[in-house]
């Protein structure tokens, strides 16, 4: 009779579509393992990433103060030379100064005339290296101003909340379709010949 060929189509859609919820079941835990794997390689990458990212970190701060280290060894060399040459001079002034003192003791005036005139020369050339030493200063702050700038540079970008910049970034994109949120499920509607054949 009619009815019972409509019962039979009906149960035939029905276990269709029973099958194909056995079908989509499949899928989605399908793709839940796929998920919870991709999730768990994703996060020993990152793992790794940052591992790498703190070994850069380690490296310039020991690349930095031995910049530092070493900048400070020429500076006190050149500092301690310049120590040694004021050392020096003051050994000549020292000298110098005996020898005009002896000058002064001399009780003949002829040969305190002569003596004078000896050191005379000597004399107006220590006069006229009477300049004073200013040490070269070392300023770190260059150094100080560069990973300053670098820390703020990170900091900024930190603020802003991971997903909004995971957005801003376009190369960077948690789907292939944007507008689809994590863990929509795509869902095929049924073919027009299909639709005919039920209709």
């Amino acid at each position: 009779s009619r009815v019972q060929k409509l019962t039979e189509e009906c149960l035939k859609q029905l276990t269709t579509k029973k099958q194909q919820q056995v079908g989509n079941i499949t899928q989605i835990e399908d793709a839940t393992e796929k998920l919870q794997a991709h999730a768990e390689s994703s996060k020993t990458w990152l793992t790794d990433k940052f591992t790498e990212l703190r070994l850069l970190l380690d490296e310039e701060e020991v690349l930095a103060k031995k910049f530092i280290d070493k900048n400070t060894q020429f500076a006190l060399q050149a500092y301690r030379e310049q120590v040694e040459a004021c050392r020096e001079q003051t050994d000549i002034l020292n000298a110098l100064s005996n020898r005009v003192w002896n000058i002064g003791q001399e009780q003949d005036p002829v040969q305190q005339l002569q003596a004078y005139m000896a050191t005379e020369q000597e004399l107006q050339w220590q006069m006229s290296l009477g300049e004073l030493c200013h040490p070269m200063p070392l300023s770190f702050e260059p150094v100080k101003s560069f990973f300053k700038g670098l820390m703020v540079a990170l900091q900024s970008t930190l603020q802003t909340p991971l997903d909004v910049r995971l957005k801003e970034n376009m190369n960077c994109q948690l789907s292939g379709a944007s507008n689809t949120k994590p863990g929509a499920l795509l869902k095929i509607g049924p073919s027009p010949e299909r639709l005919l054949f039920l209709k």
